[in-house]
């Protein structure tokens, strides 16, 4: 029987995203990671020029 998610987690990865494989796989590690643990995740990649300013 599966389990009914029911927890959210929200992930920001600081990086510019390009599709790369390497960027392919980094998201495809966190959405397995949070099935495993029975959780709904959003990811966001953040850019890193963005963060400069704060």
């Amino acid at each position: 029987m599966k389990e009914i998610i029911k927890s959210r987690i929200k992930i920001g990865v600081i990086g510019d995203y390009d599709g790369r494989p390497s960027h392919i796989a980094t998201n495809e590690a966190i959405r397995h990671g949070a099935l495993y643990l029975g959780l709904k995740q959003e990811t966001q990649w953040i850019i890193k020029n963005c963060l400069m300013n704060i």
